[in-house]
C-alpha cells in the first residue's frame, strides 16, 4: 500500500495559546480517527517541551484488542509527579479527568458518524479475532465488546457501562461540549480541527500519517445490515452528532476568526508517521528552509503528500 503523508499548516494569530497552568485533555473515542492525532500530539509534546501521557487500555471494557485494561484505571495509578508534570494527556477515557490535575484542563475531541463509528469498530474486532464477522451484532453487544452511545457516555463522563443512557445524560454530553471543550473537531473537519489544535499549542506545521486504516472487508448486503442494526444502539449518538455541528463550528471561529489557517513559511515541521521515518525517526522536525527539498525527496520516493 502506497504510504500517504498529509501537510496540515499549524494556525497562526489564533486568539489563544496554551498557558503554564493548563493541560490539553484529548478525549479520544474509539475509531474516530483519534489515533492520528494521538501520535501526532505525542510528537508535539515530544518537540515543543510539553510532557505528554496516553492513559492506556480500552474504555466500558470494550473489545480493542486482547488484554487491555480500562484506560481511565491506568490514569488513576499516575503518581503526583506524573499529574503535575503532564501538560497534554490522550486515552480512552470519558470527561472528567481533569479534576485530578493541578492544572485547568482543556478538552478537546473528535466525533464520528455514529452509524459509520460502529461498523469500524465492528471490523476493527473481527480483524483481531474479537469475534467473527458473521457474529450478530446484537450479540457482540450483550457479550460487552461493543457498548451503546459511546460517544454520548464518554462525553458526558459516564464510568459505567451498565448505566442507562437517557435525554439527561445527553443534555449533560452537549452541555460539557459547550462549557468545557476547547475544540470539537468530525472526520470531516480534521485537517482545520488539527491545525487549529497546533495553532492553540503553538505547535510547528504537521507532516501527518495516517494510523490505524481498516483492511476488513465484508459483501455489501453484510455491511447494510450491520448498519441497520447499529442505529438501535446509537439513537443518542445520532443526535448528539447533529446537535455538536453548529456548536463545533462557533469553537473554530472562536479560536480561529474568519481566515483559513494559512502556511507560515517561518515555521518548522513536525513529521508524525509511523510508515514514513527520517533517520527511522517517527518523530522529526524538517527546518522550514529544508521543507520543499524534503518533501520533493519524500514525493521523489513515491509517498503520496497531500494537502500541499
Amino acid at each position: 500500500m502506497k504510504a500517504k503523508l498529509t501537510f496540515i499548516p499549524a494556525a497562526t494569530q489564533v486568539a489563544q495559546t496554551i498557558q503554564d497552568d493548563e493541560c490539553l485533555i484529548f478525549t479520544h473515542i474509539p475509531k474516530a480517527a483519534g489515533t492520528t492525532l494521538d501520535r501526532l500530539l505525542k510528537g508535539v509534546g515530544s518537540v515543543g517541551k510539553l510532557p505528554w501521557r496516553r492513559a492506556f487500555g480500552t474504555v466500558y471494557y470494550q473489545f480493542l484488542g486482547k488484554g487491555k485494561g480500562e484506560s481511565r484505571d491506568d490514569f488513576l495509578s499516575w503518581d503526583q509527579g506524573q499529574l503535575d508534570s503532564v501538560r497534554i494527556i490522550t486515552g480512552h477515557v470519558p470527561y472528567g479527568i481533569h479534576a485530578q490535575l493541578p492544572r485547568q484542563g482543556r478538552y478537546v475531541t473528535l466525533l464520528r458518524d455514529p452509524i459509520s463509528r460502529t461498523l469500524s469498530h465492528f471490523k476493527m474486532g473481527v480483524g483481531r479475532r474479537g469475534w467473527p464477522a458473521d457474529e450478530p451484532l446484537a450479540e457482540v453487544f450483550r457479550k460487552g465488546g461493543l457498548v451503546s452511545d459511546v460517544q454520548v457516555r464518554m462525553l458526558a463522563g459516564v464510568l459505567s457501562p451498565h448505566e442507562p443512557v437517557d435525554e439527561s445524560t445527553l443534555e449533560t454530553a452537549l452541555a460539557n461540549l459547550e462549557e468545557h471543550y476547547l475544540l470539537v473537531g468530525f472526520s470531516d473537519t480534521f485537517n482545520l480541527f488539527t491545525s487549529a489544535v497546533l495553532g492553540f499549542l503553538d505547535a510547528p506545521n504537521a507532516l501527518l500519517g495516517e494510523e490505524q486504516s481498516g483492511k476488513v472487508s465484508m459483501s455489501a448486503k453484510l455491511e447494510d445490515q450491520l448498519k441497520l442494526d447499529a442505529e438501535q444502539y446509537n439513537q443518542f449518538d445520532i443526535r448528539l452528532y447533529e446537535a455538536a455541528r453548529p456548536l463545533a463550528e462557533g469553537k473554530l471561529l472562536a479560536l480561529l476568526g474568519e481566515a483559513e489557517p494559512a502556511l507560515d513559511d517561518s515555521r518548522n515541521t513536525l513529521l508524525a508517521s509511523s510508515q514514513v521515518k527520517i533517520n527511522k525517526n517517527e518523530y522529526s522536525i524538517i527546518p522550514a528552509d529544508q521543507r520543499l527539498l524534503v518533501m520533493n525527496k519524500l514525493q521523489g520516493k513515491g509517498i503520496d503528500i497531500q494537502g500541499l
